[in-house]
């Protein structure tokens, strides 16, 4: 961990404002979470409405389903152009410590996204724990890949160019997927994941519950994913864990400084670049877990879409 440098450690005051927009569903939402699944899943979809209000218009927003066996994978394509000329995209998987989330809650990012880069997205309503362990959803994420590379060009997508990405337990995933199939995407962004096991400076400091994402917390989110406890120790599950990280697509990693799992983007990429590879850490400071979303009020979160968005143009191309 000798990459992690020194941080101040001052929330941005816009932070601090955007988390005083919404006191009423913030207490009803601390009162459920992480003890009554259902009415998580209710209130998180119910909150992100206010953060998706006023989200830009595209020219073509196309909901989608993949057939898949068991359980058919509903898609969102979002093209910024609507000419059909075959363009690059990304592969967007939504966070929520893999318990909750819908192609609703993040269509904002994933709208602001298309709009700066130029490319297409298409957002993943991957299969959520407890109902479907691990590894189902990283399985359904490879399935995305696949059928892009396969038919992409039937939705003006250039399946030579296809990148993967998403924020907190979506960037898991993305790795999830690289590391099943090194080859199947050419870059990705990925937003305060949880990539290594071990204690990390950040995970000591920003672990109180006026941090947001609590011990608590990610022992249930592990609990609910997993289906047996030799999962925690599936690279596919925690990135570090693979004895190899040869071979992965540029990656763009982008921490919240004030997030227990800030750190992690740093191990992970202090091993990628030990292994060959290319590995950028981006962080953002003085925001929480969760910044992302709030685009319409946080300069930062506006930034590190317009960030990801360069990035994934830079080694794509337009």
């Amino acid at each position: 961990m000798d990459s992690i440098p020194a941080f101040p450690g001052i929330v941005d005051p816009e932070m601090a404002a955007a988390l005083t927009l919404q006191p009423a569903w913030s207490t009803a939402i601390n009162a459920v979470w992480c003890r009554d699944l259902a009415m998580m899943r209710l209130l998180f979809d119910q909150g992100r409405v206010f953060w998706n209000d006023g989200t830009p218009a595209l020219p073509r927003v196309v909901d989608l389903t993949l057939p898949r066996p068991g359980r058919d994978l509903p898609l969102r394509l979002y093209d910024p152009v609507g000419d059909g000329a075959p363009r690059p995209a990304l592969v967007f998987l939504h966070g929520g410590g893999y318990v909750v989330g819908t192609l609703d809650t993040h269509d904002v990012i994933c709208r602001e996204f298309a709009k700066a880069s130029g490319h297409i997205v298409v957002n993943v309503d991957y299969a959520l724990s407890p109902e479907f362990k691990f590894p189902r959803a990283v399985e359904e994420v490879v399935a995305v890949g696949r059928w892009l590379k396969a038919l992409g060009g039937e939705w003006g997508i250039d399946p030579a160019r296809v990148a993967v990405g998403g924020d907190s337990a979506g960037a898991g995933l993305s790795m999830g997927a690289m590391l099943t199939q090194r080859d199947l995407f050419q870059a990705a962004w990925l937003v305060y994941g949880a990539f290594a096991s071990e204690e990390t400076p950040s995970r000591r400091l920003y672990s109180g519950p006026e941090w947001g994402l609590t011990p608590e917390y990610r022992t249930f989110y592990r609990s609910a994913y997993y289906a047996r406890a030799e999962d925690a120790e599936d690279p596919r599950a925690v990135a570090c864990r693979a004895a190899d990280l040869a071979g992965l697509p540029p990656l763009l990693l982008a921490p919240a400084e004030l997030d227990p799992l800030r750190d992690d983007s740093y191990v992970l990429a202090e091993r990628v670049a030990a292994a060959g590879g290319q590995a950028e850490v981006v962080p953002y400071l003085g925001c929480y877990h969760g910044f992302l979303h709030m685009t319409k009020h946080l300069a930062k979160a506006r930034q590190a879409v317009a960030d990801g968005a360069a990035f994934v143009r830079r080694v794509l191309g337009d």
